[in-house]
């Protein structure tokens, strides 16, 4: 039992160290989202209003990350406290029946050697046998009596541990999420750029090529995400979800590297947006200066 109980713990902390890897991986990205974010042009209040709100998110996940953290240590220190009582009450246990069987025993070796004849040593034998029978009914009950405690308790840190798991891989997704809406939030910014420059009469033919690929890869890592999705929701509504571990590792890996690509494409397209855009200033300069000497 011991055992068992040390491999259902063991198999939790994989679980959690896996889900620590992923969020740990999306926090850097999100923190180079906001990064990415001041690289396109915005009215400055605006922008200063969205660098906020996307930096009071991640404090939020933060926030919710370090509680998780805290939750999962409490487990574990439960865990092995319980482990340890149930080791000591089983240690306690097994001492007090042998105690009780060879107190009646005992006292069986006592009574035969005052007996003085063959009725009353068989009657002693009977009575022995009866002693044995209701002793060993007892000493079963209490076993399944606590036994049944001991699984009650471990039953409540499965589902505490279960608890927290769920919680954690809802962050997981909360962060992919918000990661991809911010994307969203600069490509939508990008593609206003883009026409604005346009108008201008500035070829934006290779801002264009590269908005076109930042796009793609965002969708792709919406698509991503949303397998994602599906894998931890079919975990969370299992009774043995980390018969879904294999599943859930492999789609928020692959959720986790889209929305890295998209990431790099989009400075990739800031990138080009702002090499376009210098021409277009020198234009307007010189336009500007022209009509000044005028």
């Amino acid at each position: 039992m011991v055992n068992a109980s040390m491999y259902r713990y063991m198999a939790t902390i994989a679980v959690f160290a896996l889900i620590y890897g992923i969020t740990t991986t999306l926090a850097r990205a999100e923190e180079a989202t906001v990064d990415s974010d001041t690289s396109v042009k915005a009215r400055p209040g605006l922008l200063r209003d969205l660098r906020e709100k996307q930096k009071n998110v991640i404090n939020a996940i933060r926030d919710e990350r370090k509680d998780i953290k805290e939750e999962r240590k409490d487990l574990r220190d439960r865990t092995v406290e319980m482990n340890k009582g149930q080791r000591d009450v089983r240690a306690e246990f097994r001492a007090d029946v042998h105690a009780s069987s060879t107190a009646i025993r005992a006292d069986f070796k006592a009574q035969m050697k005052i007996a003085t004849t063959s009725d009353e040593r068989r009657s002693m034998v009977d009575i022995m046998k009866d002693r044995l029978h209701l002793f060993r009914s007892e000493v079963k009950d209490d076993r399944k009596e606590m036994r049944d405690g001991f699984k009650k308790d471990r039953d409540e840190l499965k589902n505490e541990r279960q608890r927290i798991a769920t919680k954690h891989l809802r962050l997981v997704i909360r962060r992919l999420t918000n990661a991809l809406e911010h994307f969203t939030h600069i490509m939508t910014r990008i593609d206003s750029r883009i026409e604005k420059l346009r108008a201008l009469g500035v070829d934006v033919s290779a801002t264009v090529s590269a908005s076109a690929n930042a796009h793609a890869k965002v969708d792709a890592a919406a698509s991503a995400i949303a397998t994602a999705q599906v894998a931890i929701d079919v975990a969370i509504a299992s009774e043995t979800p980390r018969d879904h571990l294999s599943e859930v590792r492999t789609a928020v890996n692959v959720a986790t590297d889209a929305i890295k690509e998209a990431h790099r494409a989009i400075k990739n397209a800031i990138k080009a947006l702002k090499e376009t855009s210098r021409p277009a200033k020198d234009t307007q300069h010189a336009t500007t200066t022209v009509e000044d000497s005028n």
